[in-house]
This record gives structure tokens, C-alpha cells and sequence, in this order.
């Protein structure tokens, strides 16, 4: 019995360190060969692709946040186009100029995956007594969990030449939480975007 509440801790404990992790990861990123040695954004475009005006304000907020901790004065693409959907190129000429900013962040949506996750539950032993092994077994079902992962692209141009500078795929899970998804991920970009030299480096904490 004591063995079995021993596990069944430990398996908890497992549990509530995975639900503090962090919920995005990047899981691909791509530099092109004539972007090395670009010099470091200090003022960026902040560009969520919505069609819903309170999510996209919300990722756009949260991302300029996370930049301005590295020292990038960045700009909400709202606050200088608040109109939804697809601006005219001479119109965001316009706005990319008149904003004087040195690169331009984008990040979509890809696609949201369902997955499933099978987590065992430890077996018992058999030389615990035919009693307990047979409650067991009867309790400690392997269990299987579906969970949704939304897979996002994000993309940094060069403001003065529009060439791209990065490029990064994203994994973020439970997607269903929309503001902690959104400072997950905006937190585990810009440091990307700081290891990377695309941004002045975080202050440390």
C-alpha cells in the first residue's frame, strides 16, 4: 500500500511540472545565407494575421511587450492600420515608411492538429500479494488523452528592403487558452529572435 501511494505521488508530481512548462516550442527555424550579420532590429512592425480584432490586438499587444523588454521600440500593426484584413501594398508602403521601423514581424496561423497522448500508469508488482496486484491492475489503466497543438509561422522582414530574415515554425499546445498561449509564445520568440542576433539580447533576470 505505502509503495503504491509512493507512486501514485510521483506521478503527480510528474504532472504538475509538465502542466508549468512552457506551452510553445520552436520546432523548426530557417535563416537565409545573405541575412548573417544583418544588423539588429531596433524598431519592428508587430503583425498578427486575424480576422477577429480582439485576438489579433491581444497578440500584437503581448509581442511588442516581450520585444520592448530587449529594448525594440515595436509597433502594433493595429495601431497604425486598425482596420481588419489585408491592407493595399501602396497603403502599407506607406505605413512601413511612415513608421521608420527596420523590420516587420509576421505570424499566422498554420493549422490547429488534434493529437492524442498516451500516459502509463506505473504497474504493479507481483510480489505485492495476488489482493493488491489484482486491484491494480483493474485501476492502472494506461490513459489517453486528446489534445489540441496550434502550428504557427512566423516570418521577420527587413523593413527597408522587404527580404526575410527568419523564419520559424512554432508548436504551441492548448491552444484553447488564448492569453497564455499568446505570452508563451511571444516570450519564447523574442528569445529565439535574441539568440539568433536579430534583436538586442534580454536583460537577465
Amino acid at each position: 500500500m505505502f509503495r503504491r501511494m509512493i507512486l501514485r505521488t510521483m506521478a503527480a508530481a510528474a504532472v504538475l511540472v509538465l502542466a508549468a512548462c512552457s506551452t510553445t516550442r520552436v520546432v523548426h527555424e530557417w535563416t537565409p545565407s545573405g541575412a548573417t550579420g544583418h544588423a539588429m532590429m531596433k524598431q519592428v512592425l508587430v503583425m498578427g494575421i486575424s480576422k477577429e480584432e480582439g485576438p489579433r490586438r491581444a497578440f500584437e499587444d503581448t509581442f511588442s511587450a516581450a520585444l520592448a523588454r530587449a529594448g525594440v521600440k515595436a509597433v502594433p500593426m493595429y495601431s497604425v492600420h486598425p482596420e481588419l484584413g489585408e491592407a493595399d501594398q501602396d497603403k502599407l508602403k506607406k505605413i512601413i515608411a511612415d513608421s521608420g521601423v527596420d523590420g516587420i514581424l509576421v505570424t499566422r496561423v498554420v493549422r490547429v492538429d488534434s493529437r492524442e497522448q498516451v500516459r502509463s500508469n506505473p504497474w504493479p508488482a507481483p510480489y505485492m500479494g495476488f489482493y493488491g496486484y489484482y486491484h491494480d491492475v483493474w485501476v492502472n489503466y494506461d490513459t489517453v488523452s486528446t489534445y489540441k497543438v496550434a502550428v504557427m509561422e512566423t516570418n521577420l522582414w527587413s523593413g527597408k528592403d522587404g527580404k526575410l530574415l527568419w523564419s520559424g515554425t512554432t508548436e504551441s499546445t492548448d491552444p484553447e487558452d488564448v492569453k497564455r498561449i499568446i505570452n508563451d509564445f511571444s516570450s519564447v520568440v523574442t528569445e529565439t529572435l535574441a539568440k539568433q542576433g536579430l534583436i538586442p539580447p534580454l536583460p537577465k533576470s
